[in-house]
């Protein structure tokens, strides 16, 4: 059975393994945290959501390709094509737009990518005029009204477990997101991982480890370690 530093059994299925003499057998266990492990992966999933939320999002929105063949290739298009978008915003607008981008299928199997933004906020109109300069289909992008942590759970719902259920996810569903994606859980360009305060973090990392020293601090009312109750 494989146990972390503390003695606390691992769920990764495929953990790495570490020389460390303070265990009782001499090795010590870290989960494997790749994007491929059905455990690992929807942990980090959630990691990012929180990473997401810890600045404010402006936009929400999604792009689709008016025709495609082939899912894969109409992916790879469908994430050029969302990049091409915000470079036509720069160059004939002066927007520079922080954002993310996540693909997925639809139910009937039609790619479509997921865009999440920071401030400015684009014109839905200047938003669809891109997209179509870039030769996109069907666009929209609206201010974000969903909390973060739900936006960023409904984004990955195809890889997610329902709420409830063992967060494990299924491994054809997991291998197939990650086709679609670039092997990616995640695509940003820009400033995009902020944190509390707006100071840009240096990648989705930086982020995750400041989301999780934002959620270990101890609310207000409650005592602090080394302080008075």
């Amino acid at each position: 059975m494989s146990r972390d530093w503390r003695g606390r059994e691992l769920a990764c299925l495929t953990p790495r393994a570490y020389p460390d003499a303070r265990m009782p057998d001499g090795i010590r266990f870290e989960a494997c945290r790749r994007n491929t492990c059905v455990v690992c992966a929807p942990q980090k999933i959630l990691s990012l959501a929180h990473a997401i939320a810890l600045s404010p999002l402006s936009q929400a929105g999604f792009i689709t390709l008016a025709t495609f063949d082939d899912p894969l290739e109409a992916a790879r298009r469908l994430r050029q094509g969302a990049n091409a978008a915000f470079r036509w915003l720069h160059r004939e607008h002066g927007l520079t737009v922080p954002r993310a981008t996540i693909v997925e299928l639809s139910p009937t199997g039609r790619p479509h990518v997921h865009v999440l933004t920071r401030k400015p906020a684009v014109p839905p109109r200047l938003f669809t005029e891109a997209c179509s300069s870039a030769g996109m289909g069907l666009s929209n992008i609206e201010a974000v009204r969903r909390p973060p942590i739900a936006l960023s759970r409904y984004l990955y719902k195809t890889v997610l477990p329902a709420f409830g259920e063992p967060l494990v996810a299924d491994e054809g569903d997991l291998a197939s997101f990650l086709e679609l994606n670039g092997n990616r859980l995640i695509g940003t360009r820009g400033a995009f991982w902020l944190d509390r305060e707006g100071t840009v973090l240096d990648g989705s990392v930086e982020a995750m480890k400041a989301a999780r020293r934002q959620r270990r601090r101890p609310k207000w009312g409650e005592p602090q370690e080394g302080g008075s109750s």
